[in-house]
């Protein structure tokens, strides 16, 4: 398991090597770190690029914002990025810029099969959650995780629900 001494020394790698790991992984132009976003809190970091004179009509900025996490995963830390992105909808037409977000929680490994936060995270179009580790031909790696699944479920669920619903429909009970 991959040990930081704190949240900042996570921070701190991540940034230091910003221009060869994260930007060319998830774009952007420039990394900024510790951003202030008003009443909505400090974010670790973010990748902000642009494609301002580009053969688009309208100029976009692109927002990857990027909340780490020196434990496994939790429910908070999807309302904290749920947080800094009101920050970026209320922005929404208070600029020259159409604002596109997404964010990237950075978490400690996680027992996904015991976490109910799973379908929560992998139902948000606009988070990415990742596990990480360390490689030692790449440093540190960041694994996006998804597909989570009942190992239970199968077609014949679909048709029990179905034929439920269908008989209470057609008897009246619906």
């Amino acid at each position: 398991m991959i040990h930081f001494d704190s949240e900042k020394a996570m921070e701190d790698l991540l940034y230091e090597t910003s221009d060869d790991f994260l930007i060319p992984l998830l774009g952007g132009d420039n990394c900024f770190r510790q951003v202030a976003l008003g009443p909505y809190g400090i974010c670790d970091l973010i990748l902000i690029g642009t494609n301002e004179g580009a053969n688009d009509p309208e100029d976009i900025l692109n927002i990857e914002l990027i909340e780490l996490k020196n434990t496994p995963a939790k429910i908070d830390h999807i309302s904290q990025c749920a947080r800094y992105k009101a920050f970026f909808d209320a922005m929404q037409g208070k600029t020259d810029f159409i604002v596109n977000f997404h964010a990237h929680l950075i978490t400690l490994p996680t027992d996904w099969a015991e976490c109910g936060f799973c379908y929560l995270a992998q139902s948000i179009d606009w988070l990415t959650v990742y596990d990480t580790k360390i490689c030692p031909a790449t440093g540190l790696e960041l694994n996006p995780v998804g597909g989570w699944h009942k190992s239970a479920f199968c077609v014949a669920d679909i048709k029990k629900f179905l034929t439920d619903v269908e008989e209470d429909w057609l008897n009246g009970k619906v």
